[in-house]
This record gives C-alpha cells, sequence and structure tokens, in this order.
C-alpha cells in the first residue's frame, strides 16, 4: 500500500498507529461472511457496520489479502465536508473493476474471474467506534450445461458406452451420474474420466465415459454442480414411436400413389400409340387400293371405255325417263284442263 495513504489513514484516526494496525491486523481468528460469485458476473460486499450507523462513518476502507499483504481495492474519506479522492491508490490489477456506493456502503466487483477468488477485508471507521467485516470470495462457473452423448451402433441395442461432457467448468468438479429407476453398482461401470484447464481462463473441461451393463429400460441423466443434462434412454427394445410409423405409412402411400400415377400413364400413352398406328395403316390400305384401280385404268383403255359407255348409257336412261315423267305431268294437265272446261 501506498506511504501516502497509509499517513492518510494514520492522520485522520486518533492515536495515529491505531489506523496503520487496522490494515495490517491479522485476518486469522475472525468468521468470515461466504460469498460466491459467477463466473463474469458482477458481486457485491456488504460493509455494513453493527456498531454505528451510515451516517457516522467517515471512512471506508476495502481491501484483499494478496500474498502476506492487504491491497486496497476502493473505499473514502470524509474529511469535514469533503470527501478525499483514493482511486489513486487502488491495486493496479483492480483498477476499473470496482464500484463504491456510498449511500449504502456496498462495494461491487465486476466481471469476475478465478483470481478473484479469496479473502478480502471492509474496514469502517468514525470518530469513536470501527468495525471489521471479513468475506471469503469463492467463483464458480458453468458455462456450458453437461451433454450425453451415445456411442452404439443399433439404437435399440442395450450395448453401447455413455459420456457426460462440459466445457467452463469451476472449480473442478465430479461428474454425477443418475438413474431412474435405480439401478445397482453391478449393473454400470465408468470407463474413463478425463479434466483438462485451460491455461488463460482457468476453467476446466471434463468428461466421464460409463457403460451399461443392465438390459432394463432406464433413463440416465449426469450433473456437474448443480446443473442437470436430459436425459437419455438406455436400452430401448420398444417398436418405434406412433409419429415414426405415421410418417413410414404415409411414406409409403405416396410411393404407392406416385407409381399408380405413372402406371395410368404409361397406359395411356401405349393406348395412343397403339390408335395411331391402326389409323396409318388404314390409310395406307386405301391408298394403295386407290393406285390400283387408277394403275388397271391406265393399262385396259377397253375397260375405260367401257365404263365411259356405261355412263353413257345410265345418262341416257336418267334422260328418257325424265321427259317420260314430263309428257306425263303434261297430259294429266290437259285433263284436268278439259274437265274444268265442261
Amino acid at each position: 500500500m501506498s506511504l501516502h495513504l497509509t499517513h492518510m489513514i494514520s492522520s485522520s484516526y486518533k492515536p495515529s498507529w491505531y489506523g496503520i494496525i487496522w490494515l495490517l491486523v491479522s485476518w486469522h481468528g475472525m468468521a468470515a461472511v461466504n460469498l460466491v460469485g459467477i463466473y463474469g458476473k458482477n458481486i457485491d460486499f456488504p460493509c455494513h457496520s453493527f456498531k454505528s450507523s451510515i451516517e457516522k462513518i467517515n471512512r471506508v476502507y476495502f481491501q484483499k489479502l494478496i500474498g502476506e499483504t492487504p491491497k486496497f481495492l476502493n473505499g473514502y474519506i470524509k474529511k469535514e465536508n469533503n470527501t478525499v479522492d483514493v482511486q489513486r491508490f487502488i491495486f493496479e490489477k483492480y483498477k476499473n473493476r470496482t464500484y463504491m456506493d456510498i449511500q449504502n456502503n456496498v462495494i461491487t466487483l465486476k466481471n469476475v474471474t478465478i483470481e478473484d477468488t479469496g479473502d478480502y477485508e471492509c474496514i469502517l471507521i468514525n470518530s469513536s467506534n470501527e468495525d471489521k467485516i471479513q468475506f471469503h470470495l469463492s467463483i464458480i462457473a458453468n458455462l456450458t450445461r453437461p451433454e450425453i452423448s451415445v456411442n452404439k451402433d443399433n439404437p435399440f441395442s442395450c450395448n453401447a458406452t455413455y459420456t457426460c461432457s462440459a466445457s467452463g467448468i469451476y472449480p473442478k468438479p465430479e461428474i454425477r451420474w443418475h438413474f431412474t429407476p435405480n439401478i445397482s453398482s453391478t449393473e454400470w461401470m465408468v470407463i474413463d474420466n478425463n479434466s483438462s484447464i485451460d491455461p488463460q481462463s482457468g476453467l476446466y473441461n471434463v468428461s466421464s465415459m460409463i457403460a451399461i451393463l443392465s438390459k432394463r429400460d432406464i433413463n440416465i441423466s449426469c450433473s456437474i454442480h448443480d446443473d442437470v443434462s436430459l436425459e437419455t434412454e438406455v436400452c430401448q427394445k420398444h417398436s418405434p414411436e406412433r409419429a415414426d410409423i405415421m410418417w413410414i405409412i404415409a411414406s409409403a402411400i405416396i410411393v404407392a400413389l406416385v407409381i399408380l400415377i405413372l402406371f395410368i400413364l404409361f397406359v395411356k400413352k401405349k393406348n395412343m400409340l397403339a390408335s395411331a398406328s391402326t389409323s396409318y395403316q388404314t390409310d395406307t390400305t386405301q391408298e394403295m387400293i386407290t393406285r390400283q384401280d387408277a394403275s388397271i385404268d391406265i393399262e385396259n383403255p377397253e375397260h375405260q371405255h367401257s365404263s365411259l359407255g356405261m355412263m353413257s348409257a345410265h345418262q341416257k336412261t336418267s334422260k328418257s325417263s325424265y321427259c317420260t315423267d314430263f309428257q306425263h305431268q303434261n297430259e294429266e294437265g290437259k285433263m284436268f284442263l278439259t274437265t274444268s272446261v265442261m
């Protein structure tokens, strides 16, 4: 601690040597308030005196024991109507990491890390009394929830290993396994436990692998500190879930419909091709007959004249029949006129 700050402390309280002893007094033999901070969060140290009210307190010193030497972290000194600025005396490592609420005498330590673990002390002094509050700060970290991974070839098989793992943990944890319903120690065994520490953060990465020897349907979970993983089902012997069955049935129906549609399209296309082929054959046959008739007419002129003669005779017969009908109609008309005159 700075000699200047020590002088300020000693000169502000009579006798002068007593203020110095406050900062250097042994921490042994005094009950401490246990605080638990969460890694990366803030933690409050309530410096509340049991001997005097906040209004009467004129000096507060908050310090941490680092090694064998207390280090000043924050506080204030009220002198007459002014408050002495003590920020320049704050230990370099904790500058801008502490906040002093003068109205309530609460010191906040920001963004706690593993290095903040340890013993702290708050000293409160007024004109006639002094009080000391000691704290012990522990840090915990559960940055990730423990997870269980399964290693087995057949999802319905009981032969498998299970691994519980998590990272960003402090302090070094013990992984605990839980079984529902409970099984005896002969029905499971620990295969491996591993842990490693991050050199920068001081946090642990841990894992535990077990083998289940039981053939019963059970659920397992694991926990680290108070954080519990999701449950995992072991030895799944029952049939697939109803939802899975429904998906299988729906998929089969869709496949059957697709096959049916393709079959209908195939049959329709086949019928269309057969109809087109029949029409083509009919047209070809008719064309061949026409060509044969034309060929006969060209090769046999007599047949052609005979045909023309037959057509001429037919025309003459038709003309003669027409004339006879006309004469018959005239005679009927004359008879009608004669009858009318008479």
